[in-house]
């Protein structure tokens, strides 16, 4: 359980459980709020998404992805401002592509 509940949306990695090592480094997002299953749990569950079943809050680690957004955007446009237009003044297609694909993941998270 961290400091502050899990709230639904929330982004956690698996840590010291034998799921971590099969997700390892696997971002998921929170369906529900943190919450005890039954009154009598010393423990807590969310569900997330993509998981079948609950999961302890003890094996979650929230993370902040917002900070590294700014971070991907200012080196995708770094590599854009860099990037040289061939002799038809077109930018590479496999670079413009990748550029593309950050841009979409900066937007999605």
């Amino acid at each position: 359980m961290s400091v502050k509940p899990l709230q639904k949306g929330d982004k956690v990695v698996m840590h010291t459980c034998i799921e971590a090592v099969t997700h390892d480094g696997k971002v998921w997002t929170c369906r529900t709020n943190e919450q005890k299953l039954h009154e009598k749990h010393d423990y807590t569950v969310v569900w997330l998404e993509g998981f079948s079943g609950c999961f302890a809050t003890k094996y979650l680690q929230k993370i902040d992805i917002s900070s590294n957004n700014k971070q991907l955007k200012d080196h995708a446009d770094d590599i854009y401002n860099k990037s040289q237009p061939d002799r038809n003044g077109e930018v590479d297609i496999e670079c413009d592509d990748a550029l593309d694909m950050m841009y979409e993941l900066i937007a999605k998270s």
